[in-house]
């Protein structure tokens, strides 16, 4: 069971900075909301009457959510509020959905009651302990309800952590598996990486700031740190098509018995 030591202070901080560049950065995370979306239209329902989204940020999942289900009545979580109208922003008014928003850090506000779906993507490996949370989940969901999550495991930006000897404490996809098969008839569960590639060491880091993920831990970069990390990260990944950064991810789609 992962028991992260983050600052979710600083956390919020780093992902409210890059509000405005997230959307047009987040590729990966675009492309893990989709797939989650897919699978879960494949193996789930359409149709839902109470949803919890947890880790909304700008809305990326949300708009698609709303436009892909019958959603009846979303409660929408980031840890930063200030997210809430951005993704509200992004939401068809057409579509008849009760937005209650519900901001906040997930592991110590109170799950609302009796949900069909938990949604969830690019988010999970936040948490400080996720598998307690699935399990506070899994009891506010009611039976036949789903459990739909994708998000980040060992491996994702190994590059980076390789140079800077900082990263996450990812979660091992097998444990949260076994617990979840507790309770849960897991539909689909499905392993895949995905790499990016940039010009140089230094684009990478732009990436990772305009993404917000550069608050694991309070690295401070000086010049000489800069250069030798453009240095090193082009010495040793560097390929024909640029500079990897890998991602390396799980989706999970689970039915409540």
């Amino acid at each position: 069971m992962v028991d992260q030591r983050i600052d979710k202070n600083r956390i919020a901080k780093y992902f409210l900075k890059s509000a405005e560049s997230y959307d047009q950065h987040a590729r990966i995370q675009d492309v893990l909301a989709d797939n989650l979306l897919n699978r879960l239209k494949l193996h789930g329902d359409v149709n839902y009457e109470r949803v919890l989204e947890v880790g909304c940020c700008t809305g990326l999942l949300t708009r698609k959510l709303v436009e892909q289900l019958n959603v009846k009545t979303l409660f929408l979580n980031d840890l930063v509020a200030e997210f809430e109208p951005i993704a509200i922003a992004k939401l068809d008014e057409k579509k008849r959905v009760q937005v209650v928003p519900f901001f906040g850090d997930i592991e110590v506000l109170e799950v609302p009651e009796k949900l069909d779906l938990c949604i969830s993507s690019s988010t999970i490996q936040w948490l400080a302990r996720p598998i307690t949370f699935l399990k506070r989940i899994g009891r506010e969901t009611e039976s036949g309800g789903f459990l739909a999550i994708s998000f980040f495991i060992d491996g994702t930006l190994k590059e980076m952590k390789e140079i800077t000897r900082v990263g996450l404490n990812y979660m091992d996809p097998e444990l949260l598996r076994d617990s979840l098969e507790e309770h849960y008839d897991l539909v689909c569960f499905e392993m895949n990486q995905q790499k990016l590639y940039f010009s140089c060491g230094r684009d990478v880091l732009h990436h990772i700031k305009n993404t917000g993920v550069g608050g694991i831990s309070p690295f401070r970069w000086t010049k000489n740190s800069l250069l030798e990390f453009e240095q090193q990260y082009s010495k040793r990944f560097a390929t024909e098509q640029g500079c990897p950064v890998t991602y390396n991810n799980v989706t999970i789609i689970a039915r409540k018995r």
